[in-house]
């Protein structure tokens, strides 16, 4: 084994590499013995007096290489349809791209490319360069579970050719390291939602051996994939999002909500409440146990609570939305919401918060307006997507790390049964709730927490994938999946009627207005919102310039000059979050300009050769013409706050 290989190498990728993990290596002794070298071409290692590879390792690597080039395993996007009703920004440039180009043929796989590589399994690293050297991508992940291999793979392998390869392609190296296949998944797709995320149609998979956590790996991949080709966001949202952030940041006082490490732990546990169906079983339980635990309600779950006579402590509320604000106005008019208190992102709908007699903010992850004002301020990581996801991820910040989760099944045992009978989707007189705000139908099969299978749909699927990253992220807290709904890793599931709730050694009212006291109140001027809004303005219209002269200068008939021209304006490729005026706008156009370049690559590589440089000419002219339509909406943004 050559240690300074070993060392040059970990230095090299130090960036890419979990914290810590040198260290690690350095004291580990891989269980296996090397015989021959890469050099004489005889390579390889033994374990148990046998031979892990015939007739070794160089030949078998080799091979191995030779058939899957010959026919690689590739990951593929579907083109959905798009709703003839959007009038996004985004959706009008697709829907003429997709206007002017009817009729053409097209095939059923792309040319070769893609933005990913997929490495399941690392190996020893033999099959790394020449796959690098052969495959166009721009992204590297390995998902490894063996530390011992990973070693091997720094040892015996110079990592610098490699690494200069995928850095002129403008791509970068991830380590996931686990030996879990449900969190390795995870993980990977808050990787894939990155920089290169338009480009994953055509991606790369290649497993380098088996086992029992890779074949899992390499499954769970295949389940998560109606999820990870999503939009990363809408202009026209990030602007609703700056605006109502600007309304509530505005007011006060208000409490203000992050993570801090002085806060008292409780000895209660912490009761999360969702809407899905099987809540309905459950709301005697519930009450039962009032006043033994602290309860944090999520959207459409507080009516279900109210009706059965119990309130919550907390409710949580996120999306920007103004059915939110509807839905809470039809329970508003069934039941008494006062004294309940209200955390909420800085983005809802201002009219959310004048509902409520105490409201508690927080700042969204992943969202311009939080990268406008947040300042020195961290949001809270796995906040996101659902408020249920909220509603655990602020009693974490709060410190309750027992975690008991009712009717967040992420999906139904009945696909025709969305939400709880005691929920507004199903009691609205409305018949938009009924059909559940038009969500899709749940069709997607996944495990059921108790056995059977659960019917899903994508936004559920994501919901879950942030849940098993945030219970990965907390081991110290406990988490109890009471809900009969989706598995979700990271936690016991239970039948409440199976389950103890010790009595509390003090009044649950004591602990919850502790719980408040420890969360501050601040005035309007703290964010200074009036002078940052002011610089993030002048950076969104620099964004459009910058955007207007990369395009001038691109040639319109090819799609790779207009992504190398369009990426670094939308790369976010930082994992440390950083709030400031650029970072903000960025956020603000990435999300529809992705949109419409992950339909570039997918159309570009799938029309007739003939018909691609009319097919790029109609995308490159589409994003400059509607450019100026940003910028309009910048505009309407300035003069509703009195600018511009």
């Amino acid at each position: 084994m050559n240690k300074d290989l070993l060392q040059s190498n970990l230095k090299l990728l130090e960036a890419s590499l979990p914290p810590g993990l040198a260290a690690q290596l350095a004291e580990l002794s891989p269980g296996f013995s090397i015989t021959g070298s890469v050099e004489t071409g005889d390579l390889n290692l033994m374990a148990g007096g046998r031979p892990l590879f015939e007739p070794n390792a160089i030949q078998h690597s080799r091979e191995q290489i030779t058939r899957y080039l010959e026919n690689p395993n590739r990951f593929y996007a579907r083109l959905g349809g798009l709703d003839p009703k959007a009038t996004g920004v985004a959706d009008r440039m697709m829907q003429e791209i997709l206007k002017s180009h009817q009729g053409l043929e097209l095939s059923t796989l792309p040319e070769a490319g893609g933005g990913y590589l997929f490495m399941f399994g690392l190996g020893i690293g033999l099959a790394l360069s020449p796959l690098v050297e052969q495959l166009d991508f721009r992204d590297l992940i390995v998902i490894e579970e063996s530390p011992e291999f990973l070693k091997l793979a720094l040892s015996l392998v110079d990592w610098s050719p490699i690494v200069d390869r995928i850095t002129a392609r403008g791509g970068q190296i991830h380590f996931i390291l686990n030996d879990s296949p449900d969190a390795a998944i995870n993980l990977l797709v808050h990787v894939i939602r990155g920089p290169h995320h338009s480009l994953l149609d055509g991606s790369y998979v290649f497993q380098t051996y088996g086992s029992p956590f890779l074949n899992g790996a390499v499954a769970k991949l295949a389940e998560v994939r109606p999820l990870l080709f999503g939009p990363k966001g809408f202009v026209e949202d990030e602007m609703t999002m700056m605006r109502n952030s600007l309304a509530n940041l505005s007011q006060g006082p208000y409490g203000f909500l992050e993570d801090k490490t002085d806060r008292s732990i409780k000895n209660v546990p912490a009761f999360i409440i969702g809407s899905g169906p099987s809540i309905d079983g459950q709301f005697d339980l519930i009450r039962q146990w009032r006043d033994r635990v602290v309860i944090f309600s999520g959207g459409t779950g507080l009516n279900g609570l109210l009706d059965n006579g119990i309130r919550p402590d907390f409710h949580c509320e996120m999306e920007n939305t103004t059915n939110i604000f509807d839905g809470l106005t039809q329970t508003a008019a069934r039941h008494d919401l006062s004294g309940i208190r209200l955390i909420a992102s800085t983005s809802v709908d201002p009219r959310v918060p004048d509902m409520f007699d105490d409201v508690i903010y927080f700042f969204r992850d992943t969202i311009s307006s939080t990268r406008a004002f947040a300042g020195q301020h961290q949001p809270m990581a796995y906040a996101v997507p659902s408020v249920t996801n909220l509603a655990s991820r602020s009693a974490i910040a709060l410190g309750y790390p027992q975690h008991c989760l009712f009717g967040i099944d992420l999906g139904s045992k009945k696909p025709d049964q969305h939400h709880s009978a005691h929920s507004i989707y199903t009691l609205s007189e409305k018949p938009s709730w009924n059909r559940g705000n038009d969500m899709d139908p749940l069709a997607i099969p996944v495990k059921g927490a108790r056995g059977g299978t659960v019917y899903s749909i994508a936004s559920f699927m994501l919901s879950r994938s942030y849940f098993e990253q945030l219970f990965l992220s907390f081991p110290q807290c406990q988490f109890i999946n009471c809900s009969d709904g989706a598995d979700i890793a990271g936690t016991t599931a239970m039948d409440p009627t199976d389950m103890t709730i010790p009595a509390s050694q003090r009044p649950v009212a004591e602990i919850v207005a502790q719980t408040r006291a420890e969360i501050p109140d601040i005035g309007p001027e703290y964010f200074q919102i009036t002078e940052r809004f002011q610089e993030y303005r002048n950076a969104a219209h620099q964004w459009l310039d910058q955007a207007e002269q990369a395009l001038s200068k691109t040639p319109p008939d090819r799609f790779a000059p207009l992504y190398e021209a369009l990426w670094p304006l939308i790369n976010e490729a930082t994992t440390q979050q950083v709030n400031s005026p650029d970072k903000a706008a960025r956020w603000t156009f990435l999300g529809g300009i992705g949109r419409v370049l992950q339909l570039g690559h997918f159309l570009s590589r799938r029309i007739d050769p003939k018909d691609r440089s009319d097919f790029c000419r109609t995308l490159h002219r589409s994003i400059v013409e509607h450019l100026p339509d940003m910028r309009r909406q910048l505009n309407d943004l300035e003069q509703s706050q009195g600018q511009g």
